[in-house]
């Protein structure tokens, strides 16, 4: 990844991609000693698309939301397609090694939160992680998803956003775009590990974008 000489980058903006590489590191050390194989139900990869508005940059302006703001940020996930995704606990922390072998999944700092009106919750988890921590298997069940699946996450103040799966998308680990938002929408992003037969630094990423449909205050 370069950067451009001579242009000075927003701290905001640096901490981002930190965190993003630090997570790209920890989701590519994860491991099993289980060596299971995909069953080849994978969907075509799909060409990246273009960068359509930074969320990571600071605009000066105050965020419009939808609705109040929590109290925190953490947030409780439930995907009825995934077996272990049952209401289950997403704290903010910088993705690293520690943070995904203690949880299921992390929402990855400075990205968007649900009571925001433009948004990109960007939710990570290992697919096969390691035995005997919350991590074991977290996101296994990601590639069950598709276009029309619901994902529901509720606040910490009980408020539950339901969310319309409406693309399934294959990444590269440096694709720092993925974690932009779609200007005017209100989105949350899945992401796991694309494939349980490699490990390295270049394994592909399976992202789960789905929109938000309704607000249960």
């Amino acid at each position: 990844m370069s950067v451009m000489k001579g242009r000075s980058m927003h701290p905001k903006k640096l901490v981002l991609i930190l965190a993003t590489l630090t997570m790209v590191v920890a989701l590519a050390a994860c491991g099993s000693s289980e060596g299971a194989t995909d069953g080849g139900d994978r969907e075509a990869p799909e060409k990246k698309e273009a960068p359509e508005k930074k969320g990571a940059e600071d605009s000066g302006k105050e965020e419009a939301t939808i609705v109040e703001p929590a109290s925190n940020e953490t947030l409780k996930l439930t995907v009825p397609k995934m077996e272990r995704v049952k209401n289950v606990t997403v704290p903010t922390a910088v993705a690293d090694e520690e943070a995904l072998r203690n949880n299921l999944a992390v929402r990855i700092p400075i990205t968007g939160l649900p009571w925001q009106k433009e948004a990109n919750v960007y939710i990570a988890g290992h697919e096969l992680g390691y035995l005997g921590t919350p991590s074991y298997r977290a996101f296994y069940d990601l590639k069950k998803l598709e276009k029309g699946d619901e994902i529901y996450i509720t606040d910490a103040d009980g408020r539950e956003y339901t969310y319309e799966v409406f693309k399934v998308i294959i990444i590269q680990p440096t694709d720092l775009w993925v974690l932009d938002v779609l200007e005017g929408r209100n989105i949350v992003s899945l992401q796991g590990s694309e494939t349980q037969q490699q490990v390295g630094d270049n394994i592909p990423k399976r992202v789960v974008r789905a929109e938000l449909k309704d607000v249960k205050k």
